[in-house]
C-alpha cells in the first residue's frame, strides 16, 4: 500500500503533466516511430554518451546530430554505472552491436551484462532535455518514501 506522502506526490507528478501514464517509463519506451531511424552511426563521429536509464542512451556526435538509441531490452546495471563498452569489427556502431556495462572494481573495471542496440532516432536538444526531465520524475516515483 502506498504510504500518503508517496501517493501525494504520486498524484501531484501526475496532474503537473499530461503525457504520464500508468507506467512514468512508457515515454522513455517507445520513440517517435515517425522520425526517420538509423541503423548505425560513424565511430569516428560519436563525440560523448548520456547514459539515461538502462534502456535509453543518448549518443552526440561531431558536426551536432544527437541520436537517442533505445534498447530493445533493459540492460541491468547501465543507469547506475553509467559506462559501457563496445566491440566491433567495423567502422560503424550498429543496431545489431552489442553493449557490455563496465563494472567499477578496485583497479579499473570489470565487464558486467551485455545487451543488446536499438535504432538511432535523431532527437533535438530540448528533446534530450524533456527525456532526462521524464528520467527525473520516473526515478521519483519509485523512491520508497517513509511511512
Amino acid at each position: 500500500m502506498l504510504s500518503k506522502i508517496r501517493l501525494a506526490a504520486l498524484l501531484v507528478l501526475s496532474a503537473g503533466s499530461l503525457a504520464v501514464a500508468a507506467e512514468p517509463e512508457d515515454f522513455l519506451d517507445d520513440p517517435d516511430e515517425s522520425l526517420e531511424a538509423k541503423r548505425c552511426v560513424s565511430l569516428s563521429r560519436i563525440q560523448s554518451t548520456d547514459v539515461l536509464d538502462d534502456r535509453n542512451i543518448i549518443f552526440y556526435m561531431r558536426g551536432g546530430d544527437i541520436y537517442r538509441n533505445v534498447l530493445p531490452h533493459r540492460c541491468s546495471g547501465l543507469r547506475r554505472r553509467d559506462a559501457f563498452m563496445y566491440r566491433t569489427s567495423m567502422s560503424q556502431l550498429c543496431n545489431v552491436d552489442i553493449i557490455t556495462v563496465l563494472e567499477s572494481v578496485v583497479v579499473g573495471f570489470t565487464p558486467g551484462a551485455s545487451c543488446g542496440l536499438g535504432m538511432f532516432y535523431p532527437v533535438t536538444e530540448a528533446q534530450v532535455k524533456g527525456l532526462k526531465e521524464e528520467v527525473e520524475r520516473a526515478r521519483k516515483l519509485d523512491l520508497d518514501v517513509p511511512e
